[in-house]
């Protein structure tokens, strides 16, 4: 890995160009990940040395960078997706708070079921549902 600095910008894209840019890059972290599992070293006769300090410290840069590269993947896709159910996340907002009142012994029972990710996944299907809903229309 080199030693370029990391920047954090934001820009516009168009819609239509969304999924090629995501693609690239959902592509690159891959492809780092395919590339570490083959390029494994043998395990050195002696571990206790600053050779295995350092090839530690080259995994982890590696590590962090496909890290990077995949949680920038996961906000963009999770940022569209969030964008495309639009109208459709207003009800589930709003059951969303019903729901959370309830607990037993002060324990919010349905905290796995208001996750980020289940939230994602309930705003994916009202998606789903609004297109399919809008192909009828259209036939």
């Amino acid at each position: 890995m080199s030693d370029d600095q990391i920047i954090t910008l934001s820009y516009s894209i168009k819609e239509s160009d969304l999924e090629e840019e995501v693609s690239r890059m959902y592509d690159k972290a891959l492809k780092a990940i395919f590339s570490m599992g083959r390029e494994v070293p043998e395990l050195p006769d002696h571990t206790l040395t600053y050779q295995t300090l350092d090839s530690i410290q080259d995994f982890g840069t590696q590590i962090a960078e496909i890290r990077r590269l995949l949680s920038n993947v996961e906000n963009i896709v999770s940022q569209f997706l969030a964008h495309k159910a639009g109208a459709a996340a207003q009800p589930t907002h709003q059951a969303d708070a019903q729901e959370t009142e309830h607990t037993t012994n002060g324990v919010d029972i349905l905290s796995k079921v208001n996750s980020p990710f289940e939230h994602q996944r309930r705003l994916a299907k009202e998606l789903q549902k609004h297109e399919n809903t809008n192909k009828g229309h259209k036939q």
